[in-house]
Formats: C-alpha cells, structure tokens, sequence
C-alpha cells in the first residue's frame, strides 16, 4: 500500500452511502434519547459531526461520571477535518481539508487555545475557554469563547458513543461472513446476497504481521461494522489495506473492551473506542471517537460521515424505541432514504 500516493489522490468522495444511513442513526439518536436522556440540539449522532472526538478519562469505578479533560491537546501530526476536544488545544492544523457534510464548526473544545500557532482552516470555533492572543480561524470563522455549549456537547457525546459501542458489542455475527488469514492476508468474505448492514466480530489474533486486508463482494451501499472484542489492540507491523477508498468509506471499527489501541502501518475506516488511548504514527483515515489520542500521524476526513444505523433490525424484527410516532416515522423515511440518496463533495 501506498499511503503516500493515496493521501496525495484527494479526489471527489461519495458522502451518500453512509451519510443517508446517519440520516437514521441522527433519527434514533433523538428517538433513544442518547446524552444523558437528552436530545442533541442538532440530533446528529457525534462522529456525524466530527472527525476525531477526544472525550477524555473515563472513571474506570465509575464509567458514568464526567470525564477528566485530556488537559492540553497537541496532535503531532494535523487532523484534516473537524474536532471535538475535551481539554485545551496548542497545537496542530483542523479542517484542513474542509468539514464533514453539514458541519460548520472546525474545533469545538471544552478548555481554551492556549498557543497562536494553532490553525483551524475551515468553519467556526466553539471554546469553553479562551482564545491565546493572535489566534483567529482561516476563512472568515467566528469564534465563541466561555461557551457553555461545549460541556453539554461533552455529557451528550460520552453517553450517545458508549450506548452505542455497547449495543454494536452485543451484536451476531453476519450469517454466511467469514474471516480468513494465512499467507499474509487476512479477508473478510461478505456472502452474496447480505443485506446492507453486515457484522463481523473478531480479536487481535486475526491479525498477522505484513497482512494485506480485503474484503471480498463489498458492495458500494454496504456498511461493516467489525467489533473487536480486545482489551489492548496494536497493529502488526507491514499491514496494509486493499480497496482502500471503500474500506475508509464502508467500514467502522468498534473497540467496545479497548483501553489502548496501537496504529503503525495505516489505517482504513473509522474507529470507535471511547474508553481507549490511541496511539497511531502513520496515517489514519476515517473517524476516530476516543478518550485520548498520542498521535504522530494524519486523521483524514473519510468519505464515510460517521456509522451504521444506531438501532440495525435484528432477525426477530425491530429494536423497541421509546419515542413519539413522529419520531419513529422519521428514522424509517431515513432508512429508506439511505438506499439510494446521493450527495457528493469535494475533498
């Protein structure tokens, strides 16, 4: 794999896939009332809204008490769509390559910009703190400073991808899937005929040093969803991905169990692991939602504008949802808009 050649190819993405699907997952994130039984404002499930959110520690005693702040923010690397930051932020490049569809905000944090020297190149900022002298956003963004936006969106983001992670956790295996490895490769096998929605549950033994990845009949207007069930995840040296515009685009890793997570050889698709630290020092690309993040690398704005459907319908028929018939009429309509609806940006 050439991770080079591939981040120099920014090319038109289709947001319409998995995009049209959030329009169902943001619906059943209002009607289950994710956040701390509130609904969102936007009611858009976070990593529809971000490109990497850093939620911070959580209270290993206690999961749902308020997360400690990262403190202060630094990627080694620059994220090149939006971010949601638990903590200050001094340094590093957001929304480099623009904003995920429907986003305005570039950096939204809960402390404050400690530094001038940090950029943020697209779209407003929201700050629980303060801005440091000669800090503005590019492109004519507004900033919002000793907001109280940012603590609620916090409470909200925590419980909305924990519920999520952990109800993802819970689900079977795709009949008819399989995962092969061996003669370095590793190839998840989607059976013709699967449905949209396709669940693959693994750990890191799977995984082999100079695997390639593939995924067989991967089908444009599918999504995957692959738990992996480890409690510390590091990515075996020379791994590469095949079909890597898909892969970023369909695919999302749920880390339900994972307190750290290792990345050194890229990676495809996006990552949910809200109680892990993340350690990457190549490229990611796709949606990261984590408690914290060491990183030496670039996160790239996927295609893929956050995660399968919140509620998928399981064989025995749909998941019980306490919510108005307005509501549940509006995750339906979303779900059939998801099966055709098209929308493409430039990225």
């Amino acid at each position: 794999m050439n991770l080079l050649s591939f981040h120099n190819r920014k090319k038109k993405r289709n947001f319409g896939t998995i995009g049209c699907s959030l329009m169902a997952a943001s619906a059943l994130y209002a009607v289950a009332g994710l956040g701390n039984g509130l609904v969102s404002a936007s009611s858009v499930f976070p990593m529809q809204q971000f490109n990497v959110i850093v939620l911070g520690t959580p209270d290993a005693n206690n999961p749902s008490a308020p997360r400690t702040s990262v403190g202060t923010f630094n990627d080694g690397s620059d994220i090149q769509g939006n971010a949601f930051i638990n903590g200050d932020v001094s340094g590093t490049t957001f929304a480099g390559n623009g904003l995920p569809s429907g986003a305005t905000t570039g950096l939204e944090a809960t402390g404050g910009i400690t530094s001038s020297s940090v950029i943020v190149d697209h779209g407003d900022v929201v700050l629980g703190g303060t801005a440091a002298t000669g800090f503005r956003p590019n492109s004519g963004g507004t900033i919002a400073q000793n907001a109280l936006q940012p603590a609620t969106d916090l409470a909200n983001f925590t419980s909305a991808l924990t519920n999520a992670s952990n109800q993802w956790a819970g689900l079977a295996t795709t009949a008819g899937t399989s995962v092969t490895t061996g003669n370095s490769s590793m190839n998840f096998t989607i059976p013709t005929g699967a449905g949209n929605f396709i669940v693959f549950n693994i750990s890191s033994s799977n995984f082999g040093q100079n695997d390639s990845i593939e995924f067989t009949n991967l089908g444009a207007n599918q999504q995957v969803l692959i738990n992996v069930s480890d409690t510390t995840f590091a990515e075996p040296g020379g791994v590469n991905f095949n079909g890597n515009s898909t892969t970023a685009d369909n695919v999302i890793w749920n880390f339900n169990n994972a307190t750290s997570i290792s990345l050194s050889s890229g990676f495809y698709g996006s990552i949910l692991a809200p109680n892990a630290t993340l350690t990457d020092s190549s490229t990611i690309t796709g949606n990261v939602a984590v408690a914290k993040i060491n990183s030496a690398g670039e996160i790239d704005l996927a295609s893929m504008n956050s995660t399968p459907p919140l509620n998928p319908v399981p064989a025995g028929g749909p998941l019980p949802v306490p919510a108005s018939f307005g509501l549940v009429a509006m995750g339906s309509i979303a779900l059939l808009a998801g099966t055709g609806l098209r929308k493409r940006v430039r990225m």
